[in-house]
């Protein structure tokens, strides 16, 4: 008998039930989901979120409604073009995860996205909050840095060592001056 046919037999197996074994233990349920015949989307909540009753309602009620408009804007792209190939389901997942905790009162939570929308590739974006336990809400972080208001001298002092920096850093890599300091002022922007 040959080794062959008993060899494919196991590599056979062996793919069957990696593709229709049990899911991984460590694969997390999502706190939200939409699934629709046009998307399928989630919203995932870290343990320490949750462990935070009004941070994890705050972060849940925006998920949702990030889902929900998506949905909403699936559901309108296979309405206006259904002669459109389907390839599947857009795709969309938002993560929220504690990243830092300050003086037991500010919280810094990363918001990750991923979207497939079945165009050429997938395309992501990463956000933060900034959570105030205390008083139970999201808060700008603009309040603890009044001195580098617009045209403040530490904001001036700081574009001018950024400004620094990058020319010896295109003096080191021999190259020239290619634009000018307008890309830091308002009206470059």
């Amino acid at each position: 008998m040959s080794l062959a046919p008993t060899l494919m037999r196991a590599l056979a197996v062996a793919t069957v039930c990696a593709l229709f074994g049990p899911a991984h233990a460590a694969d997390p349920k999502p706190d939200a989901i939409v699934k629709t015949r046009s998307i399928e989307a989630r919203v995932f909540l870290d343990d320490r979120i949750k462990a935070d009753a009004a941070l994890a309602a705050d972060c849940l009620a925006e998920g949702k409604n990030w889902l929900n408009k998506n949905a909403a804007e699936a559901a309108a792209a296979r309405k206006a073009d259904p002669q459109t190939s389907w390839e599947g389901r857009w795709e969309f997942e938002r993560k929220y995860e504690i990243r830092s905790v300050i003086a037991d009162r500010y919280v810094s939570v990363l918001r990750n996205d991923y979207m497939n929308t079945r165009g050429a590739h997938p395309n992501s974006d990463v956000n933060t909050i900034l959570w105030d336990r205390a008083g139970k809400k999201r808060i700008s972080i603009r309040p603890f840095f009044t001195e580098t208001a617009d045209n403040g001298a530490t904001l001036k002092a700081m574009v001018k060592a950024i400004v620094a920096s990058l020319k010896d850093e295109k003096k080191k890599r021999g190259a020239g001056e290619t634009a000018t300091d307008e890309w830091f002022t308002a009206e470059g922007r």
